[in-house]
Protein backbone atom coordinates (compact mmCIF):
# COMPACT_ATOMS: atom_id res chain seq x y z
CA UNK A 1 0.00 0.00 0.00
CA UNK A 2 1.27 3.49 -0.84
CA UNK A 3 2.28 5.57 2.16
CA UNK A 4 0.95 8.94 3.20
CA UNK A 5 3.59 11.59 3.92
CA UNK A 6 3.61 13.98 6.86
CA UNK A 7 5.72 16.96 5.82
CA UNK A 8 6.87 19.57 8.34
CA UNK A 9 6.90 22.99 6.71
CA UNK A 10 9.48 25.74 7.43
CA UNK A 11 8.75 28.03 10.35
CA UNK A 12 7.90 31.63 9.42
CA UNK A 13 7.65 34.90 11.33
CA UNK A 14 5.51 37.92 10.57
CA UNK A 15 4.69 40.99 12.67
CA UNK A 16 5.72 39.31 15.92
CA UNK A 17 3.83 36.08 15.22
CA UNK A 18 5.39 32.68 14.72
CA UNK A 19 3.67 30.43 12.14
CA UNK A 20 4.16 26.66 12.31
CA UNK A 21 2.55 24.20 9.92
CA UNK A 22 2.62 20.68 8.51
CA UNK A 23 0.87 18.90 5.65
CA UNK A 24 -0.45 15.35 5.54
CA UNK A 25 -0.26 14.23 1.90
CA UNK A 26 -2.52 11.24 1.33
CA UNK A 27 -2.08 8.55 -1.35
CA UNK A 28 -5.28 9.65 -3.14
CA UNK A 29 -3.74 13.07 -3.81
CA UNK A 30 -5.70 14.95 -1.13
CA UNK A 31 -4.02 16.92 1.62
CA UNK A 32 -4.71 18.03 5.18
CA UNK A 33 -2.82 21.06 6.44
CA UNK A 34 -2.54 22.00 10.10
CA UNK A 35 -1.12 25.27 11.39
CA UNK A 36 -0.45 26.93 14.71
CA UNK A 37 0.46 30.50 15.56
CA UNK A 38 1.98 31.89 18.75
CA UNK A 39 3.89 35.02 19.77
CA UNK A 40 7.44 35.16 18.45
CA UNK A 41 8.80 35.63 21.98
CA UNK A 42 8.11 31.94 22.64
CA UNK A 43 10.06 30.70 19.61
CA UNK A 44 12.77 29.16 21.82
CA UNK A 45 10.09 26.93 23.38
CA UNK A 46 9.09 25.30 20.09
CA UNK A 47 10.39 21.81 19.33
CA UNK A 48 11.62 20.95 15.80
CA UNK A 49 10.50 17.33 16.32
CA UNK A 50 7.58 15.90 14.38
CA UNK A 51 5.86 14.66 17.57
CA UNK A 52 3.16 17.37 17.83
CA UNK A 53 2.27 17.05 14.15
CA UNK A 54 1.91 13.28 14.31
CA UNK A 55 -0.44 13.71 17.29
CA UNK A 56 -2.38 16.48 15.56
CA UNK A 57 -2.82 14.42 12.38
CA UNK A 58 -3.50 11.05 14.02
CA UNK A 59 -7.27 11.16 13.38
CA UNK A 60 -6.96 12.06 9.67
CA UNK A 61 -4.33 9.31 9.48
CA UNK A 62 -6.68 6.75 11.03
CA UNK A 63 -9.52 7.92 8.77
CA UNK A 64 -7.41 7.47 5.64
CA UNK A 65 -6.22 4.04 6.78
CA UNK A 66 -2.89 4.28 4.94
CA UNK A 67 0.57 3.86 6.52
CA UNK A 68 2.29 7.19 7.08
CA UNK A 69 5.90 8.34 6.94
CA UNK A 70 6.95 11.44 8.87
CA UNK A 71 9.64 13.42 7.10
CA UNK A 72 11.41 14.47 10.27
CA UNK A 73 12.45 13.36 13.74
CA UNK A 74 9.91 11.57 15.92
CA UNK A 75 10.21 10.10 19.42
CA UNK A 76 10.04 6.28 19.19
CA UNK A 77 8.30 6.15 22.59
CA UNK A 78 5.53 8.39 21.21
CA UNK A 79 5.17 6.19 18.12
CA UNK A 80 4.80 3.14 20.36
CA UNK A 81 2.14 4.95 22.41
CA UNK A 82 0.26 6.05 19.30
CA UNK A 83 0.19 2.48 17.99
CA UNK A 84 -1.84 1.56 21.10
CA UNK A 85 -3.87 4.79 20.88
CA UNK A 86 -4.94 3.85 17.34
CA UNK A 87 -5.86 0.30 18.41
CA UNK A 88 -8.08 1.68 21.17
CA UNK A 89 -9.93 4.02 18.81
CA UNK A 90 -10.21 1.20 16.27
CA UNK A 91 -12.10 -0.74 18.96
CA UNK A 92 -14.16 2.24 20.06
CA UNK A 93 -15.18 3.22 16.51
CA UNK A 94 -14.84 0.13 14.27
CA UNK A 95 -15.23 0.90 10.60
CA UNK A 96 -14.42 4.58 11.07
CA UNK A 97 -10.76 4.37 12.17
CA UNK A 98 -7.96 1.97 11.34
CA UNK A 99 -4.60 1.51 13.07
CA UNK A 100 -1.78 1.97 10.54
CA UNK A 101 2.00 1.58 10.38
CA UNK A 102 4.02 4.64 11.40
CA UNK A 103 7.55 5.42 10.26
CA UNK A 104 9.85 8.45 10.35
CA UNK A 105 13.02 9.73 8.71
CA UNK A 106 14.68 9.49 12.12
CA UNK A 107 13.42 7.90 15.32
CA UNK A 108 15.08 9.65 18.26
CA UNK A 109 13.84 10.76 21.67
CA UNK A 110 13.48 14.44 22.53
CA UNK A 111 16.67 15.97 23.96
CA UNK A 112 16.73 17.00 27.64
CA UNK A 113 15.48 20.55 28.30
CA UNK A 114 17.56 23.22 30.01
CA UNK A 115 15.41 23.26 33.18
CA UNK A 116 14.10 19.75 33.89
CA UNK A 117 10.73 19.23 35.57
CA UNK A 118 9.16 22.30 33.96
CA UNK A 119 5.44 21.78 33.37
CA UNK A 120 2.83 23.63 31.36
CA UNK A 121 -0.92 23.43 31.90
CA UNK A 122 -3.73 23.83 29.40
CA UNK A 123 -6.12 26.56 30.58
CA UNK A 124 -9.67 27.12 29.31
CA UNK A 125 -10.84 29.10 32.38
CA UNK A 126 -13.34 26.30 33.12
CA UNK A 127 -13.78 24.40 36.38
CA UNK A 128 -11.57 21.44 35.43
CA UNK A 129 -8.59 23.44 34.17
CA UNK A 130 -8.80 25.97 37.03
CA UNK A 131 -8.84 23.09 39.52
CA UNK A 132 -5.74 21.48 37.96
CA UNK A 133 -3.84 24.77 37.78
CA UNK A 134 -4.68 25.89 41.33
CA UNK A 135 -4.00 22.62 43.11
CA UNK A 136 -0.62 22.11 41.44
CA UNK A 137 0.43 25.74 41.82
CA UNK A 138 -0.40 25.45 45.54
CA UNK A 139 1.27 22.02 45.80
CA UNK A 140 -1.99 20.40 46.90
CA UNK A 141 -1.51 17.17 44.92
CA UNK A 142 1.07 15.71 47.32
CA UNK A 143 3.91 13.84 45.67
CA UNK A 144 2.15 14.19 42.32
CA UNK A 145 2.33 18.00 42.39
CA UNK A 146 3.98 19.36 39.26
CA UNK A 147 6.03 22.56 39.00
CA UNK A 148 3.89 24.53 36.57
CA UNK A 149 5.88 27.32 34.93
CA UNK A 150 3.38 28.52 32.28
CA UNK A 151 -0.18 28.07 31.05
CA UNK A 152 -1.47 27.68 27.49
CA UNK A 153 -4.77 28.94 26.09
CA UNK A 154 -5.85 27.92 22.57
CA UNK A 155 -7.77 30.05 20.07
CA UNK A 156 -9.65 27.50 17.98
CA UNK A 157 -10.72 25.28 20.87
CA UNK A 158 -13.69 26.72 22.82
CA UNK A 159 -13.64 29.78 20.56
CA UNK A 160 -13.65 28.48 16.98
CA UNK A 161 -12.14 30.60 14.22
CA UNK A 162 -15.38 30.81 12.22
CA UNK A 163 -17.49 31.94 15.21
CA UNK A 164 -19.02 35.39 15.00
CA UNK A 165 -16.63 37.89 16.61
CA UNK A 166 -14.09 35.11 17.17
CA UNK A 167 -11.07 37.39 17.62
CA UNK A 168 -12.85 39.69 20.06
CA UNK A 169 -14.26 36.80 22.10
CA UNK A 170 -10.84 35.15 22.31
CA UNK A 171 -9.21 38.41 23.44
CA UNK A 172 -11.62 38.50 26.39
CA UNK A 173 -10.90 34.85 27.17
CA UNK A 174 -7.18 35.55 26.97
CA UNK A 175 -7.53 38.52 29.33
CA UNK A 176 -9.26 36.27 31.88
CA UNK A 177 -6.63 33.55 31.42
CA UNK A 178 -3.86 36.06 32.00
CA UNK A 179 -5.55 37.30 35.18
CA UNK A 180 -5.82 33.75 36.48
CA UNK A 181 -2.25 32.82 35.52
CA UNK A 182 -0.83 36.13 36.73
CA UNK A 183 -2.42 35.72 40.15
CA UNK A 184 -0.22 32.62 40.52
CA UNK A 185 2.87 34.31 39.08
CA UNK A 186 2.72 32.42 35.77
CA UNK A 187 2.95 33.59 32.15
CA UNK A 188 0.14 32.67 29.76
CA UNK A 189 0.99 31.54 26.22
CA UNK A 190 -1.73 32.18 23.60
CA UNK A 191 -1.87 29.84 20.60
CA UNK A 192 -4.08 29.88 17.52
CA UNK A 193 -4.87 26.90 15.30
CA UNK A 194 -7.03 25.73 12.40
CA UNK A 195 -7.28 22.22 13.92
CA UNK A 196 -11.08 22.28 14.18
CA UNK A 197 -11.35 23.20 10.48
CA UNK A 198 -9.65 20.01 9.27
CA UNK A 199 -11.71 17.15 7.87
CA UNK A 200 -12.17 15.14 11.04
CA UNK A 201 -14.77 14.42 13.71
CA UNK A 202 -13.84 17.09 16.26
CA UNK A 203 -16.03 15.46 18.92
CA UNK A 204 -13.56 12.55 18.78
CA UNK A 205 -10.37 14.50 18.18
CA UNK A 206 -10.37 17.51 20.51
CA UNK A 207 -8.18 15.71 23.05
CA UNK A 208 -5.45 15.45 20.41
CA UNK A 209 -5.84 19.15 19.63
CA UNK A 210 -4.96 20.03 23.23
CA UNK A 211 -2.04 17.58 23.23
CA UNK A 212 -0.73 18.80 19.87
CA UNK A 213 -0.54 22.42 21.03
CA UNK A 214 1.16 21.46 24.28
CA UNK A 215 3.69 19.24 22.48
CA UNK A 216 4.77 22.14 20.28
CA UNK A 217 6.36 23.66 23.40
CA UNK A 218 8.51 20.61 24.18
CA UNK A 219 11.61 22.64 23.42
CA UNK A 220 11.34 24.24 26.86
CA UNK A 221 8.96 22.07 28.90
CA UNK A 222 9.08 18.34 29.61
CA UNK A 223 5.65 17.84 31.21
CA UNK A 224 2.12 18.96 30.41
CA UNK A 225 -1.03 18.79 32.50
CA UNK A 226 -4.41 18.35 30.89
CA UNK A 227 -7.46 18.63 33.11
CA UNK A 228 -9.43 15.41 33.42
CA UNK A 229 -12.80 15.47 31.68
CA UNK A 230 -13.67 11.82 32.32
CA UNK A 231 -13.96 10.83 36.02
CA UNK A 232 -12.29 7.53 36.77
CA UNK A 233 -15.58 5.81 37.61
CA UNK A 234 -16.72 6.38 33.99
CA UNK A 235 -13.66 4.85 32.36
CA UNK A 236 -15.63 2.26 30.42
CA UNK A 237 -16.82 4.97 28.00
CA UNK A 238 -15.17 6.17 24.80
CA UNK A 239 -14.17 9.82 25.14
CA UNK A 240 -11.76 12.25 23.36
CA UNK A 241 -9.86 13.19 26.55
CA UNK A 242 -9.70 9.87 28.42
CA UNK A 243 -7.50 8.84 31.38
CA UNK A 244 -6.41 5.78 29.39
CA UNK A 245 -5.58 7.48 26.10
CA UNK A 246 -4.25 10.87 27.29
CA UNK A 247 -0.93 9.48 28.62
CA UNK A 248 -0.46 7.77 25.26
CA UNK A 249 -0.13 11.22 23.71
CA UNK A 250 3.13 11.72 25.60
CA UNK A 251 6.65 10.36 25.24
CA UNK A 252 9.76 9.70 27.33
CA UNK A 253 10.85 13.29 26.79
CA UNK A 254 7.45 14.96 27.19
CA UNK A 255 4.94 13.46 29.63
CA UNK A 256 1.24 14.21 29.30
CA UNK A 257 -0.51 13.87 32.65
CA UNK A 258 -4.27 13.45 32.94
CA UNK A 259 -5.15 15.26 36.17
CA UNK A 260 -8.09 15.33 38.56
CA UNK A 261 -10.14 12.28 37.57
CA UNK A 262 -10.57 11.20 41.18
CA UNK A 263 -12.66 14.30 41.99
CA UNK A 264 -16.27 15.20 41.22
CA UNK A 265 -17.15 18.58 39.72
CA UNK A 266 -18.51 19.74 43.09
CA UNK A 267 -15.28 18.75 44.83
CA UNK A 268 -13.33 20.74 42.24
CA UNK A 269 -15.69 23.69 42.74
CA UNK A 270 -15.09 23.61 46.49
CA UNK A 271 -11.31 23.86 46.03
CA UNK A 272 -11.31 26.74 43.53
CA UNK A 273 -13.88 28.63 45.61
CA UNK A 274 -10.83 29.67 47.68
CA UNK A 275 -9.26 31.30 44.61
CA UNK A 276 -10.80 34.80 44.26
CA UNK A 277 -9.52 35.32 40.72
CA UNK A 278 -11.16 32.09 39.58
CA UNK A 279 -14.49 33.17 41.05
CA UNK A 280 -14.31 36.37 38.98
CA UNK A 281 -12.92 34.92 35.75
CA UNK A 282 -14.37 31.39 35.63
CA UNK A 283 -15.74 30.78 32.14
CA UNK A 284 -17.69 27.80 30.82
CA UNK A 285 -19.98 29.31 28.16
CA UNK A 286 -18.80 30.80 24.87
CA UNK A 287 -21.98 32.10 23.31
CA UNK A 288 -22.82 28.81 21.61
CA UNK A 289 -26.49 29.77 21.92
CA UNK A 290 -25.77 33.49 21.42
CA UNK A 291 -23.00 33.74 18.77
CA UNK A 292 -20.48 36.52 19.25
CA UNK A 293 -21.08 36.90 22.99
CA UNK A 294 -18.63 36.11 25.74
CA UNK A 295 -20.39 36.44 29.10
CA UNK A 296 -21.52 33.22 30.83
CA UNK A 297 -25.18 33.08 29.81
CA UNK A 298 -26.37 31.39 33.05
CA UNK A 299 -29.10 29.51 31.13
CA UNK A 300 -27.31 26.86 29.02
CA UNK A 301 -26.79 23.32 30.30
CA UNK A 302 -23.13 23.85 31.14
CA UNK A 303 -23.66 27.13 32.98
CA UNK A 304 -26.52 25.69 35.02
CA UNK A 305 -24.57 22.52 35.80
CA UNK A 306 -21.58 24.55 36.98
CA UNK A 307 -23.64 26.86 39.20
CA UNK A 308 -25.35 23.83 40.76
CA UNK A 309 -21.97 22.19 41.42
CA UNK A 310 -21.08 25.15 43.64
CA UNK A 311 -24.43 24.78 45.44
CA UNK A 312 -23.73 21.11 46.12
CA UNK A 313 -20.31 22.11 47.47
CA UNK A 314 -21.94 24.62 49.84
CA UNK A 315 -20.23 27.57 48.12
CA UNK A 316 -21.58 30.92 46.97
CA UNK A 317 -22.30 31.45 43.29
CA UNK A 318 -19.12 32.68 41.57
CA UNK A 319 -19.22 36.34 40.53
CA UNK A 320 -18.45 35.17 36.97
CA UNK A 321 -22.11 34.11 36.78
CA UNK A 322 -24.36 37.17 36.98
CA UNK A 323 -27.44 35.35 38.25
CA UNK A 324 -28.85 32.05 39.47
CA UNK A 325 -31.02 29.95 37.16
CA UNK A 326 -34.61 29.49 38.26
CA UNK A 327 -36.02 26.06 39.00
CA UNK A 328 -38.09 26.39 35.80
CA UNK A 329 -34.94 27.07 33.76
CA UNK A 330 -33.29 24.01 35.29
CA UNK A 331 -36.28 21.84 34.34
CA UNK A 332 -36.06 23.00 30.72
CA UNK A 333 -32.57 21.53 30.28
CA UNK A 334 -32.41 18.64 27.81
CA UNK A 335 -29.61 16.10 27.99
CA UNK A 336 -28.20 14.67 24.75
CA UNK A 337 -24.74 13.28 25.54
CA UNK A 338 -24.37 10.30 27.87
CA UNK A 339 -21.59 12.18 29.69
CA UNK A 340 -24.03 14.99 30.49
CA UNK A 341 -26.54 12.49 31.83
CA UNK A 342 -23.89 11.11 34.17
CA UNK A 343 -22.87 14.59 35.30
CA UNK A 344 -26.48 15.39 36.20
CA UNK A 345 -26.80 12.07 38.00
CA UNK A 346 -23.68 13.08 39.92
CA UNK A 347 -25.34 16.39 40.83
CA UNK A 348 -28.47 14.60 42.06
CA UNK A 349 -26.43 12.24 44.23
CA UNK A 350 -24.32 15.11 45.52
CA UNK A 351 -27.40 17.11 46.50
CA UNK A 352 -28.79 14.12 48.41
CA UNK A 353 -25.49 13.51 50.20
CA UNK A 354 -25.31 17.20 51.19
CA UNK A 355 -28.83 17.10 52.65
CA UNK A 356 -30.18 19.30 49.85
CA UNK A 357 -32.34 16.69 48.13
CA UNK A 358 -35.63 18.40 49.00
CA UNK A 359 -34.72 21.81 47.67
CA UNK A 360 -36.60 23.05 44.64
CA UNK A 361 -33.51 23.03 42.44
CA UNK A 362 -32.57 19.46 43.43
CA UNK A 363 -36.10 18.33 42.54
CA UNK A 364 -35.69 20.14 39.22
CA UNK A 365 -32.44 18.21 38.60
CA UNK A 366 -34.26 14.92 39.20
CA UNK A 367 -37.04 16.12 36.85
CA UNK A 368 -34.47 16.66 34.07
CA UNK A 369 -33.22 13.10 34.55
CA UNK A 370 -36.75 11.64 34.61
CA UNK A 371 -37.67 13.41 31.37
CA UNK A 372 -34.49 12.14 29.75
CA UNK A 373 -35.29 8.54 30.73
CA UNK A 374 -38.85 8.94 29.41
CA UNK A 375 -37.54 10.22 26.06
CA UNK A 376 -35.17 7.28 25.87
CA UNK A 377 -38.01 4.84 26.58
CA UNK A 378 -40.23 6.52 23.96
CA UNK A 379 -37.43 6.44 21.39
CA UNK A 380 -36.86 2.71 21.97
CA UNK A 381 -40.56 2.03 21.37
CA UNK A 382 -40.67 4.19 18.23
CA UNK A 383 -37.44 2.88 16.68
CA UNK A 384 -39.01 -0.15 14.86
CA UNK A 385 -41.58 2.15 13.21
CA UNK A 386 -39.11 4.74 11.88
CA UNK A 387 -38.73 3.07 8.41
CA UNK A 388 -42.54 3.08 7.99
CA UNK A 389 -42.75 6.74 9.10
CA UNK A 390 -40.01 7.74 6.66
CA UNK A 391 -41.71 5.91 3.80
CA UNK A 392 -44.99 7.77 4.48
CA UNK A 393 -43.11 11.09 4.61
CA UNK A 394 -41.46 10.40 1.26
CA UNK A 395 -44.87 9.68 -0.30
CA UNK A 396 -46.66 12.63 1.30
CA UNK A 397 -44.01 15.40 1.15
CA UNK A 398 -41.15 13.92 -0.89
CA UNK A 399 -38.64 13.92 1.98
CA UNK A 400 -37.92 12.00 5.17
CA UNK A 401 -37.48 15.27 7.08
CA UNK A 402 -40.08 16.37 9.63
CA UNK A 403 -42.04 19.61 9.09
CA UNK A 404 -39.78 21.33 11.61
CA UNK A 405 -36.63 20.07 9.91
CA UNK A 406 -37.95 21.22 6.53
CA UNK A 407 -38.64 24.66 7.99
CA UNK A 408 -35.13 24.89 9.50
CA UNK A 409 -33.61 23.88 6.18
CA UNK A 410 -35.62 26.53 4.31
CA UNK A 411 -34.37 29.21 6.70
Amino acid sequence: MRKARLVLEPMSKHAGTLQLSAALQLPNGSEERLWWQLPEEFSDSVTPWGDPWLIGMIFPIMQAGAPVHVEGQVSPSLMANLELFMRIWERWEPGRYRAVDLSAAEEVELPPIREPNSAIASLSCGVDSCFTLFRHARRLAGRRSQRITATVVQHGFDVWLHNKGSDEVFERLLADARELSGSLGLPCIPMKTNFQQMRLNWSHAWGTQIACGLHLLAGRYDTALTANDMPYQWMGMAWPSHPVTNPLLGSKGFALIDDGGEFSRSEKAKLIADWPEAMRHLHVCFGLDQPGTYQNCCTCEKCIRTILAFRVAGCARPAAFLRDPSDAEIRRVRLHLVTRVRRWEQLARGAEAAGLGQTGWAKAVRSVLRKHRMRQFRNRIQRPFIPIRNAIRRIVRGTELSRREVGDKDR
